[in-house]
């Protein structure tokens, strides 16, 4: 069987918003019902799936109902529930959103969805998120400077575009993009993956210097960095 499409995996797809949005910034993880600190005593299959599955591997990966499988065992292990959450099926996928309307939130349950005033504030939540479990490699943010006419909608549309068809960014395992919001001329843009190696190579793939394009919106040149 075929390796899967990374354009199709979960990170890929969390953050379409279907055409009626609803703006604001939100915090999606398994048990944050529960607070920050505590939310890894909610069960859910917490793991790197990329390398479980290595769908970003030179070869091509694997299938996905091998990773399939590889998460049920892991669920058996750990003594999970079938229906535990997993990176695979869900449901939702933890991140930090500029839309409450986005594919990785429609299904989620809303106690564990935390809105906050600003990108900001999200941000300072999930890295209280992170602290607790580190072993979430799905969420991380790039920073870059903007045009003055630059706004949050323009910067997500830019940078979802780039993650669909740069050619280096199509290889870091399921990218995609959740959040975005230009605050004078600094912008934020939070993108979602498939585990931490899909992560590093995304920063070097949409950094202007090691890129291989060059991209630029409303004038100026889109260089995202760590």
């Amino acid at each position: 069987a075929a390796a899967p499409d990374v354009r199709s995996a979960l990170s890929a797809r969390a953050g379409e918003r279907p055409a009626e949005k609803r703006p604001g910034f939100f915090v999606f993880a398994p048990g944050l019902r529960h607070g920050a600190a505590d939310l890894t005593n909610h069960p859910a299959l917490r793991c790197d799936p990329a390398a479980l599955g290595r769908w970003d591997a030179p070869d091509g990966g694997v299938a996905e109902e091998v990773v399939a499988t590889r998460l049920k065992m892991l669920k058996r292990e750990r003594k999970l529930a079938p229906d535990a959450w997993d990176p695979l099926r869900g449901p939702g996928w933890p991140g930090v959103y500029s839309d409450r309307s986005a594919r990785g939130l429609r299904d989620v349950d809303p106690r564990d969805v935390a809105a906050r005033d600003s990108l900001a504030e999200a941000l300072r939540l999930w890295g209280d998120i992170q602290a607790a479990d580190p072993a979430q490699p799905y969420t991380f943010p790039l920073r870059c400077r903007v045009a003055s006419a630059t706004s949050g909608a323009d910067l997500f549309d830019a940078v979802a575009w780039l993650a669909a068809v740069a050619p280096d960014a199509r290889r870091a395992a399921g990218l995609g993009v959740l959040a975005a919001d230009v605050v004078g001329d600094e912008g934020v843009v939070v993108l979602s993956c498939q585990g931490a190696a899909a992560a590093a190579a995304a920063a070097r793939a949409l950094s202007a210097a090691t890129a291989n394009f060059c991209f630029a919106l409303d004038g100026r040149r889109l260089d995202l960095r760590v």
